[in-house]
């Protein structure tokens, strides 16, 4: 009986099995492990998008289900009169919302609009803008008959009633950022007057007269409400919701309940001017993180197109030329 021969290999003084394919099985393998796990990844990603597209298909069937309603509910009505463009106009302009008086006139005065612009005149603006919008929406569908005249109306007509309010939101979130950036000097400089024994409404308005800005419009008309004879918590809470801003409402609340309990207004203001400016610089952060986000969106969006037409395109473009 012959004993079974294995194949060794000399490695010094010692034997080692010679290879006998397993490194090739292992590769195979390790191969096959990627390749399954990149599926994996792909498999992921499309479920992913799957998803996505279903969500936004749901949003947009049940946006053109209640048009389409509102379409029906307006012919019913109009008795077949009516076209189905004008039908279809109508029904978009039952879906744009309108403000009430009151909340565009909120919004004017965190604007810092109120003094200069009524609400009445503001809505003027705004209708005027949505019948030239409608009136170029009626042009261009004049000039290219295929975009459908009144829908396109419809919708110009919308952009611009909306229009003044956008400019409205820009000047509210101008003003916001003004005020957030002034309200922490603001404060302090009210403790070191309060702090040489000046009382609330006589530290107000040493401070509105050396402010600059919203804040201290703000604080001017304030100061003025005071010497008027109003007291002071109410013209502090005005103030806080003229502003509109979040951190004025807090020190205004704090100012009140300091005086009506006889607590030092001034170790309450050196608080609240700390946490003002421990929460801008969280913001500060808030927006450094999300920076790379939108610096990477820029690059794949502006960037790599450029490249792929500078560098890729003309390579292409030789090889292509070149048949091979």
């Amino acid at each position: 009986m012959k004993a079974s021969r294995m194949p060794f290999s000399d490695v010094g003084a010692g034997f080692e099995p010679a290879p006998t394919g397993g490194g090739d099985r292992d590769r195979t393998f390790a191969e096959g492990a990627g390749h399954s796990v990149s599926w994996e990844l792909v498999g992921i990603a499309t479920g992913a998008a799957a998803v996505a597209g279903m969500a936004a298909l749901q949003v947009l069937l049940a946006g053109r289900s209640r048009l389409r309603r509102m379409r029906d509910r307006l012919e019913r009505r109009s008795g077949g009169v009516a076209t189905p463009g004008w039908l279809s106009l109508a029904a978009v302009s039952t879906l744009v919302p309108v403000p009430t008086r009151e909340a565009v006139s909120a919004r004017l005065a965190r604007a810092g609009q109120a003094g200069r612009m009524s609400v009445d005149a503001f809505l003027r603006h705004c209708l005027l803008s949505g019948l030239g919008g409608a009136l170029l929406g009626l042009l261009a569908a004049e000039l290219l008959p295929a975009l459908g005249g009144p829908l396109l109306a419809g919708g110009m007509a919308a952009l611009g009633w909306h229009a003044p309010f956008h400019r409205l939101k820009r000047q509210e979130q101008a003003r916001v950022r003004a005020v957030l950036r002034d309200l922490a000097p603001v404060m302090d400089l009210m403790a070191a007057y309060a702090e040489a024994g000046l009382g609330l409404s006589a530290s107000v308005a040493r401070v509105a007269g050396r402010t600059a800005g919203p804040l201290g419009e703000e604080l001017r008309q304030t100061a003025r409400e005071i010497r008027s004879g109003r007291p002071v918590a109410d013209a502090l809470q005005a103030a806080a919701r003229r502003l509109g801003v979040l951190q004025v409402s807090r020190m205004a609340g704090a100012l009140i309940r300091a005086d009506s309990l006889g607590v030092p207004v001034a170790g309450v203001l050196r608080e609240q001017a700390s946490l003002a400016r421990r929460e801008r610089r969280q913001a500060f952060e808030r927006a450094l993180a999300g920076l790379p986000i939108k610096l990477t969106l820029c690059t794949v969006m502006f960037i790599f197109p450029v490249l792929f037409v500078l560098v890729i395109l003309p390579n292409v473009l030789l090889f292509m030329g070149a048949r091979w």
